[in-house]
């Protein structure tokens, strides 16, 4: 089920966006799961990098449409965003928050199903594009599983290591473990959980995760081989094994 958010301070305008979008799942046979926000500080309150696709109003009261996309960009560079706006002069910088696209008020059915239709394209072609979303210091923040090497754990303190950085949250690796397909992910050692994608060698009591090498605790040696050895098995490929 994809998750939809309407941000518009126009309760008829929500309403006929929300009846709309009923109509075009009535019509293809597709699920959503529709949520409606009179303004941007409400939606911003609950906002988890869990949606899939954002309307956003360029004019509300308080923060404007604008600003609340550039405050979703901070936390999630997947959901897509489309303007609703019946100021025409505004939308070309919707560019500027790598919006999909925009339309004009009032929301017309043809206009509105043509674009759910480029956006379920575009969705549908992430399905490999499987995230979590986890708790930081800032905020919520969706992480894409293809992007993630491994996760530690210091203190309770969980650090999400990256291709493009680190993120830190709280909890344990059980708790990252509920998160995470466990057919992809293994401990090597009670603080470290690894994505097997990105193992490039083991060797001795080492494992070289992408460019760092993590310690293999010895009691857990046997049940990381084995599902190292599983995840081969249905992937195929490894740079060197020596245990």
């Amino acid at each position: 089920m994809k998750r939809i958010a309407i941000v518009e301070d126009e309760p008829l305008v929500a309403k006929s966006m929300q009846k709309l979008i009923q109509d075009y799942q009535d019509e293809q046979g597709v699920r959503f799961s529709c949520s409606c926000f009179s303004d941007a500080e409400s939606f911003l309150e609950t906002f988890k990098a869990d949606y899939d696709l954002l309307f956003l109003d360029i004019k509300l009261p308080g923060m404007n449409g604008m600003q609340a996309a550039e405050e979703v960009r901070a936390k999630d560079r997947s959901v897509l965003i489309v303007f609703v706006t019946n100021m025409r002069q505004y939308a070309i910088k919707g560019y500027m928050v790598d919006a999909l696209d925009f339309i004009v008020k009032p929301v017309e059915a043809m206009v509105l199903h043509t674009l759910l239709d480029k956006a379920m394209r575009i969705l549908a072609s992430r399905e490999d594009d499987a995230f979590i979303v986890i708790r930081t210091p800032k905020g919520y923040h969706r992480i894409l599983i293809r992007e993630l090497l491994y996760v530690d754990v210091q203190k309770h303190r969980l650090t999400y290591h990256l291709t493009s950085g680190n993120l830190e949250s709280w909890g344990n690796l059980s708790e990252a473990e509920k998160l995470l397909p466990m057919d992809q992910f293994s401990r090597c050692h009670n603080c470290y959980l690894v994505n097997l994608r990105y193992v490039v060698s083991l060797e001795g009591d080492d494992v070289v995760v992408g460019k760092e090498v993590l310690k293999i605790a010895r009691t857990r040696k046997k049940e990381f081989l084995h599902s190292f050895t599983n995840y081969l098995g249905e992937v195929g490929g490894m740079t060197h094994v020596s245990i």
